[in-house]
């Protein structure tokens, strides 16, 4: 689309060089930084406890690594789906704040309809988070800041301080916990 529009890949929040740089590697200690703020503050309060590893040896390595590259392609798939090109266009016709709260709304709704287990705070809580790298898109120009928390946050969730995500633990998550109290305040059975 860049050629047919004539336009560079940095109109798109995609720089040229530099995309693993200091705006991606911010954006990795925000996500993995928010995800443990947060459940340390469920931990702080009872709702969650770490019972003990679920991996050990060689297998914490391997799992890591798959997770990392996991986490890698859903943050640069995600991120370039929904805030490269598409908001880019879309802010062009409309505006930029309009654009990225449709397109949050819209990210929201594609994880609830489309994930079995989500329920409305998922819906909500995907969508702020949309708007929120919408605001690090336009604070920095580039996408690398948002790809780099949206594969840190989604990794501290799925394999440091794993819960339920789609009703079910991932395979390969590093350690036992438990979550305990209301659903609403534990992640419920959907997970984070």
């Amino acid at each position: 689309m860049a050629r047919i529009e004539r336009r560079r890949f940095h109109n798109y929040g995609i720089p040229a060089g530099n995309a693993f740089g200091v705006d991606f590697q911010v954006g990795l200690a925000w996500g993995a930084a928010s995800t443990s703020l947060l459940v340390g503050l469920i931990a702080a309060f009872g709702g969650y406890r770490i019972l003990g590893l679920a991996l050990h040896g060689g297998a914490i390595w391997y799992f890591l690594g798959l997770w990392i590259i996991a986490n890698l392609l859903i943050g640069f798939s995600e991120e370039l789906q929904f805030r490269a090109y598409l908001l880019a266009t879309l802010a062009d016709g409309i505006g930029f704040w309009p654009a990225s709260i449709l397109l949050s709304i819209g990210f929201g709704a594609l994880h609830y309809f489309l994930k079995p287990h989500e329920r409305w705070e998922d819906f909500v809580s995907n969508g702020l988070l949309g708007q929120f790298v919408c605001l690090t898109l336009r604070r920095t120009g580039s996408l690398f800041f948002a790809i780099g928390f949206h594969a840190a946050f989604d990794l501290a969730n799925v394999f440091l301080w794993p819960g339920q995500n789609a009703g079910e633990y991932a395979v390969g998550h590093l350690l036992e916990t438990r979550w305990a109290g209301l659903a609403m305040a534990n992640r419920g059975p959907a997970g984070s």
